[in-house]
């Protein structure tokens, strides 16, 4: 991705046409692998399981579902979901007609397989997204287009991905063509013609949907498959060779991987776009729209019978466009719950002064961690300074007789690679490690339970980030838990590192969630400048 050199580092640069000509081997070599794969599958396509497989399905049952796999779902931990009764909501149906709000998972009105997996998830009071959002998609198939907003950690996923799953079941049960699963009919055709896709920012999140999307799926039928980038692509290419209904991806991979032939979009009926905003934020917005325009990708239009869909916690003017431009307005129902970019009233919200020393910062976050008891993740505004800080808790700071943490800590960022990012969130998901140090990469979708604190040791610097600051605290606080979110605020102007410019829409978070606001954050200069003393 230019710059290349040679030698892992070493010599001098490797010349345009160079880095061309590796590229193309590289392709080659990947399509190759692909299609001897996908004439694998089809030369042998009822092929029995052996023992060993047979014993590997059963430990990734395990993972997927850990003490919940009793199938009952007796031992799966329901979440309270009071701290949403307040929360207003706003929806609007469409053209469509109306609909019945969700009251119970036990009522849902799907196959008894996915049924029986929902219970083994744990789904039990719906939360307000998935109370109408959820039942919206459902009867719309094919018929509706959805736009939900929610606080982030209020259950969008199942929200989307239990219609989804339920579509895919349906396009089975009734023998339509569901082309993923259909033998291709010419040597060269992919057998990666998904029905059902989601769009996610990152790959932290698209791996989070990717693994609920199994556990709904689990023992359906339907495949579940998940792409991104940042990681080989030789794995995902075998399973996307053995054919796929739910595809799970983030824009540049799938790009990608349509780009080569290896993804067909033709038999695309649902589409989900998860944490729009983000994508667009990232600068994703050409690849979308190519994707999800028909003239572009071969993917069907809304007026061929498309379900699209938006899920996102903020949507701004850019989401807007997509929304007027790749959905059927008279058929869109809106969802809204709370205020849109608001934060879940659940999580306790502590502002704590600080300076843009590191030092100082560092005895406030070893305090802050052993104040609340629990997993804790911890965002930096920086890559260097997530090493850092992960370094000196390790080290046990300045060694001022604190001692270094009884618990591991792991970082996540964008210098960390895939595989290094996959072992520091397994260990934080497994408790093997109870404090977690990342960027803004990790804000988003990370859905692991029972964080019970979230520290912003480096808050946003810029109001237009402020957005950044509710999807941090929304890792904690998750469908209705109760959370605690610590954040140290520098005040004035600095830069990298003054808080001033956030203030005041910081402020309006805290008030409309009626939080405790210190009294010298009310006094501070810029909230004077800027009319908001309070008395």
């Amino acid at each position: 991705r230019g710059g290349g050199r040679r030698g892992g580092g070493r010599g001098p640069p490797l010349s345009a046409a160079e880095q061309r000509r590796r590229a193309d081997r590289k392709a080659d070599a990947e399509a190759s692998f692909f299609w001897q794969q996908v004439e694998f599958r089809r030369s042998a396509p009822d092929a029995a399981r052996s023992s060993r497989v047979a014993h590997q399905r059963r430990g990734h049952e395990a993972r997927l579902f850990g003490e919940r796999g009793s199938g009952d779902g007796s031992s799966a931990p329901v979440a309270p979901v009071d701290a949403y009764d307040d929360i207003p909501v706003e929806v609007h149906a469409g053209s469509r007609g109306d609909y019945v709000p969700l009251q119970d998972f036990a009522k849902l009105d799907v196959d008894e397989m996915l049924m029986a997996n929902v219970r083994r998830c744990g789904y039990a009071a719906p939360t307000p997204v998935q109370r109408h959002a959820l039942p919206l998609a459902l009867s719309g198939a094919g018929e509706r287009d959805l736009l939900a907003s929610a606080q982030t950690g209020s259950g969008k996923t199942a929200a989307f991905m239990v219609p989804m799953v339920a579509h895919a079941m349906r396009l089975q049960r009734e023998g339509e063509p569901v082309r993923s699963r259909a033998p291709p009919p010419g040597p060269r055709d992919t057998p990666a013609v998904p029905p059902c896709l989601v769009v996610a920012p990152t790959r932290e999140l698209a791996m989070q949907i990717a693994e609920e999307a199994e556990r709904l799926a689990w023992d359906t039928g339907i495949r579940v498959a998940c792409v991104y980038g940042g990681a080989k692509a030789r794995p995902q290419l075998a399973s996307l060779a053995r054919g796929v209904d739910v595809l799970v991806a983030t824009p540049g991979r799938l790009q990608d991987f349509s780009d080569a032939g290896f993804i067909s979009l033709t038999g695309v009926r649902h589409i989900v776009l998860d944490e729009a905003d983000r994508m667009l934020d990232m600068g994703f917005e050409p690849q979308i729209r190519r994707l999800v325009d028909s003239a572009s990708s071969g993917m069907p239009s809304p007026a061929d019978g498309r379900q699209t869909s938006l899920f996102s916690a903020t949507f701004p003017d850019g989401v807007s466009r997509l929304v007027r431009d790749y959905t059927r307005g008279d058929a869109l129902a809106r969802v809204t719950v709370g205020r849109i970019g608001s934060t879940v009233g659940g999580i306790e919200q502590r502002i704590v002064e600080a300076t843009s020393d590191k030092w100082h910062k560092l005895e406030m976050l070893q305090e802050a961690i052993a104040a609340v008891e629990g997993p804790t993740i911890v965002f930096t505004a920086r890559k260097h300074m997530a090493s850092w800080y992960r370094k000196q808790l390790l080290k046990g700071g300045r060694g001022e007789g604190r001692g270094s943490l009884s618990v591991g800590v792991e970082e996540i960022h964008g210098d960390r690679t895939q595989g290094q990012r996959e072992v520091a969130l397994a260990n934080f998901k497994s408790g093997k490690s109870g404090v977690l140090i990342a960027t803004d990469v990790a804000a988003r979708g990370l859905d692991v339970d029972g964080v019970a604190h979230v520290i912003n040791v480096e808050l946003p610097t810029t109001s237009k980030d402020i957005d950044s600051y509710t999807h941090r605290i929304g890792r904690t606080g998750r469908r209705g838990r109760k959370g605690v979110a610590t954040s140290f605020y520098v005040p004035g102007n600095e830069p990298k590192h003054g808080n001033a410019d956030i203030h005041a829409p910081l402020l309006q978070l805290l008030e409309e969630n009626d939080q405790q606001t210190p009294s010298w954050f009310l006094e501070l200069p810029e909230a004077k400048r800027a009319g908001q003393r309070r008395v």
